[in-house]
């Protein structure tokens, strides 16, 4: 079952990043348009979330299958902190995933709030380009020393 989540989790990474893009394209777009948002605008904001929920998600479900690496960083105390895998997996990806969604989140619910305009596209663009640039920073990228390759293994 782990196997299944981590490999539909490596997949699913490249959905949240594409959306991501978008979102922050389509606020960009809106921005220079200085129109009302449109539908694909607030579309795209919402894909962008529900796929990061979703990522989340198994990225916690995997954590609780196999909590190896939380046990063996209990078990090494301070030491686990100096070790950079075991820091990046058990805190620095956790941590930069969580702020990605919270950011993502409240863009959305601020661009829905805004009353005008190019307040609307300002704060989707601030936001969801905050969070996509999280996700981007706390990915696995393969040429760290505790990276994935780039796409799952079939």
């Amino acid at each position: 079952m782990l196997t299944a989540l981590l490999f539909l989790h490596n997949l699913l990474r490249w959905l949240v990043i594409v959306a991501g893009a978008a979102a922050v394209g389509t606020a960009l777009s809106g921005l220079r348009r200085k129109g009302p948002p449109s539908a694909g605008e607030a579309r795209a904001g919402l894909v962008f979330t529900i796929a990061l929920d979703t990522q989340v998600l198994i990225g916690l479900a995997m954590y609780g299958i196999d909590g190896s690496t939380a046990r063996a960083a209990m078990a090494a105390g301070g030491a686990a902190m100096k070790d950079g895998a075991m820091r990046f997996w058990l805190v620095e990806h956790p941590l930069m995933m969580v702020a990605a969604l919270v950011l993502a989140h409240v863009g959305r619910v601020l661009f829905k709030r805004a009353t005008d305009d190019d307040r609307k596209h300002r704060r989707a663009l601030t936001f969801f380009g905050l969070a996509l640039l999280a996700i981007l920073a706390g990915m696995p990228w393969p040429f760290l020393a505790h990276g994935r390759s780039l796409l799952p293994h079939f």
